[in-house]
């Protein structure tokens, strides 16, 4: 302990230090996420990483790159202990071997996801606003008493979106930056890990209540 700069245990310094070294070392080190050091997102990465909810790449976590529909999928199948679908997918971009195919089946038999009109679409990269359907829809539609009102760009939001941001936005699943939502613009894996983070704690503090 003192090697590594913290000579008393008992200082509230010391504790918050020791889980910072705990966290890097656990996500950097030990999954192999090296990308994550110092990252904005690591506590919340951290938490999905140790569910079993998400993980790397095969190089790195690679937080800035933009997280698919095959991705936020597979993420939401995990969380619902992946029951096995009922039959096979049928849309006719997703093989029958593809690493996402059980999500792909359990999300259109659960009614999270449709498809593009193109068929799932798995590499398509998620919007802030596409994002908080799947989320919303995986959620049930809830009913919600949330509006856009507040934000400068509430009419940019699609219409098929609306709910589902509105929703997201009363939640605190979806924020916004000086007073914009940016809704079409791109979710990267670490905004979208931070918003399944929020997610997930808001619907834990809900069982629990």
């Amino acid at each position: 302990m003192a090697r590594a700069g913290f000579p008393d245990v008992f200082q509230e310094e010391t504790v918050s230090g020791v889980g910072g070294e705990l966290s890097g070392y656990l996500y950097t080190d030990l999954y192999g996420l090296y990308d994550l050091e110092d990252h904005w997102a690591l506590p919340e990465i951290g938490a999905l990483v140790s569910a079993g909810l998400i993980g790397g790449t095969g190089d790195g976590f690679q937080p800035s790159v933009p997280v698919s529909r095959a991705a936020l999928c597979t993420i939401l199948y995990r969380a619902e202990g992946q029951p096995q679908p009922d039959a096979e997918s049928s849309f006719s971009d997703v093989a029958a071997d593809a690493w996402y195919a059980d999500a792909a089946s359990w999300a259109a038999e659960s009614g999270i996801t449709t498809g593009t009109g193109g068929g799932f679409s798995p590499d398509v990269p998620l919007t802030r606003e596409s994002l908080a359907l799947l989320l919303y829809r995986y959620a049930g539609e809830p009913s919600h008493s949330g509006g856009l009102s507040s934000f400068s760009d509430a009419d940019t939001v699609s219409p098929w979106a609306s709910q589902a941001v509105a929703w997201a936005v009363e939640q605190g699943i979806l924020l916004g930056s000086d007073g914009r939502l940016n809704p079409t613009g791109g979710a990267s894996r670490a905004e979208a890990a931070v918003m399944l983070f929020r997610f997930f704690s808001q619907a834990a503090g809900e069982a629990a209540a």
